[in-house]
């Protein structure tokens, strides 16, 4: 039926697969079904999510040669789909297409448009036009409100955004958890925790039901500022309130606990993860394991790596480095060489952070003559040096007058295929 054809036609433009969406859109016609207003919708939706703006214009003429006309909605899905493509030349194009067709565009038409230049770092060019439509006496919605406090809020200015909200209110224009959402997290990012908390107070007073994300905010915000019982509270308040924790929620309690030297309490909670119905990711393992490194605590990393492995976690490498990172700095040069050996006769290609580690600790260890056979386990070709590997060289080598030893090094890494 023309319903079942145009939910996938929506599903494949939401997902940005133009080719789908065309199959789709022509299956239409092969069934002898009429495109309606929504199929028309999603599939210039679509196209401005590929930034077709021709073809968009090619497709509204074949409509109309069908007497089929394209309405607001429809120049809306085509502005929406080059703005969150970041087409931002073509929506406006776009819009004057759509002014020329007589169709003039109302808020949500312009939302989209705030929205795609606040997404492409133009905040002022989306402020700009957010005063002109003020003027002109158009009324801003919800949408409109939240698109730009969340623009304010990632560009760091935090009091235009608090006097929006402000403005906001003072409208009659009830903000959603959304809303509220993007305040807090904008405040909890300028360190401004208390005035957080007062605002979320506030989103429960007006009835708004906070969300898993509400909460992963506060809680990441005061793990963060090492206030983990304001954090733990949060979190039993979601057990409480109904609210499942997610991956999230629990990789900011354990980062939190990490920070603060509480690393076996977050290995405890990373062991409980599976039976509170969540599964730990890669993020979540090395959390603990850089907590452990950072403790020295070698043995327990030991068994978190052999755990990770029993588990099935891919590792990566933050996982390889800061593991290596440790073996060196506690004098187990064999172990750190066997280690780098393992991964690389494993697949696992080292990167310029584990050249810049070996080559760091080495150094300060007094093991410059290792570091030849760290490059020799080296994949050829496989690694780019940057300033940092270049530092060290200075520092270590031709600072303290071993210009020859440093000389022939930087040659090896050359001639290896690294490159400068």
């Amino acid at each position: 039926s023309l319903a079942t054809f145009n939910a996938a036609l929506e599903i494949a433009c939401k997902a940005n697969l133009l080719k789908d969406a065309e199959k789709i859109y022509q299956g239409i016609l092969s069934a002898n079904l009429r495109p309606d207003k929504i199929s028309m919708n999603a599939f210039l939706f679509g196209l401005g999510r590929g930034g077709k703006l021709q073809e968009a214009r090619n497709y509204l003429k074949k409509c109309e040669e069908m007497l089929f006309f394209a309405d607001k909605i429809s120049y809306t899905s085509l502005i929406s789909g080059l703005c969150k493509a970041g087409h931002m030349n073509e929506a406006h194009h776009a819009l004057k297409d759509m002014e020329k067709a007589g169709i003039f565009p109302d808020i949500v038409t312009y939302s989209a448009l705030m929205d795609g230049l606040c997404k492409a770092g133009q905040l002022e060019k989306s402020m700009a036009l957010f005063s002109k439509l003020k003027s002109k006496g158009c009324i801003a919605n919800v949408f409109t409100y939240s698109i730009l406090i969340d623009g304010l809020c990632k560009d760091l200015k935090i009091d235009e955004a608090y006097r929006l909200f402000n403005e906001m209110l003072d409208h009659c224009c009830v903000p959603t958890i959304i809303t509220y959402n993007t305040l807090i997290n904008g405040l909890c990012k300028a360190n401004k925790l208390e005035e957080s908390w007062r605002i979320f107070q506030e989103a429960l007073r007006h009835g708004c039901v906070p969300t898993v994300e509400t909460y992963n905010i506060l809680i990441g915000a005061y793990c963060r500022n090492a206030q983990l019982s304001k954090a733990f509270t949060l979190y039993h308040e979601m057990w409480r309130e109904n609210i499942q924790p997610d991956t999230v929620t629990y990789n900011c309690l354990i980062h939190g606990l990490c920070l603060v030297g509480r690393v076996t309490k977050g290995y405890e909670i990373l062991q409980n993860m599976k039976r509170k119905g969540c599964h730990p990711t890669i993020a979540t393992y090395n959390t603990v394991l850089d907590g452990f490194c950072q403790g020295g605590e070698i043995d327990k990393a030991r068994k978190l790596l052999l755990k990770m492995v029993r588990d099935g976690v891919k590792m990566d490498s933050f996982t390889h480095n800061t593991f290596i990172s440790l073996v060196l700095k506690i004098g187990n040069v064999d172990e750190a060489l066997a280690t780098l050996q393992n991964l690389v006769n494993g697949g696992f290609s080292p990167n310029v952070v584990t050249v810049n580690i070996f080559l760091s600790i080495l150094s300060k260890l007094g093991f410059c003559d290792t570091i030849h056979d760290v490059l020799a386990v080296m994949p050829i070709g496989c690694l780019l040096i940057d300033d940092i590997t270049i530092d060290i060289l200075l520092q270590n080598y031709f600072v303290l007058g071993k210009v020859s030893q440093g000389s022939l090094l930087l040659d090896e890494i050359t001639k290896r295929g690294f490159s400068v």
